[in-house]
């Protein structure tokens, strides 16, 4: 019986190729009517195909099988979602360790992100982690205490006129020399030669 409508279908599709008129063709013939037609007529096959192919696949199909459902994507319970990251972006929370202790705890607790953030023990320790950057910005990075630091060009030329002994550093060497040639010079104009321990009105 599926063979008889297959048939029937085909025949069809035969007849309405049949019904295109080619030998009607004149120069006065209008070929933008002519293609329009053309893929009018085209694009009622391709449906009428598609339509049977939908019809055979459906009569294969066994009707004891219940439709398939969509298959969920169950999300990483440890990683927050783009909503919830936005979220806390917009409560002022940015930095990786916070975000990570909220994760952990969404992920132990089973609790939403708002509800992690109204939790005792969160609010305590996201202000200790603030609390502990703050302090690491304050913090300066030099391990010397005091205003000046030994590197500086001035003590470095008052060290060479004191001991004779030039700077380890290769770049601070470099600049010592050429102050004390700058200095010696007789090329240079006097305006240029500052003693370096006088400011420039003394």
């Amino acid at each position: 019986m599926e063979e008889k409508t297959n048939e029937a279908e085909v025949e069809e599709v035969e007849e309405v190729e049949e019904e295109t008129p080619e030998a009607e063709l004149t120069p006065e013939t209008d070929w933008e009517a002519e293609a329009k037609k053309a893929r009018g007529i085209a694009q009622r096959l391709r449906t009428k195909l598609t339509k049977a192919s939908e019809k055979k696949v459906e009569k294969d199909k066994p009707k004891d099988e219940p439709p398939k459902e969509p298959v969920k994507k169950e999300p990483n319970t440890n990683e927050l979602d783009e909503n919830a990251l936005d979220f806390l972006d917009l409560k002022g929370i940015e930095e990786d360790e916070d975000i990570t202790l909220i994760e952990d705890i969404v992920a132990k607790t089973g609790q939403t992100v708002r509800q992690a953030l109204k939790d005792e023990y969160v609010i305590s320790k996201l202000k200790t982690n603030k609390d502990a950057r703050e302090v690491k910005a304050a913090t300066p990075s030099g391990t010397k205490r005091g205003g000046a630091t030994g590197d500086t060009l001035e003590l470095a030329l008052a060290k060479y006129e004191s001991t004779g002994e030039y700077p380890d550093d290769f770049e601070l060497r470099s600049k010592v020399i050429n102050k004390l040639e700058e200095k010696s010079s007789t090329s240079v104009p006097g305006y240029r030669k500052k003693d370096y321990r006088k400011n420039s009105f003394g």
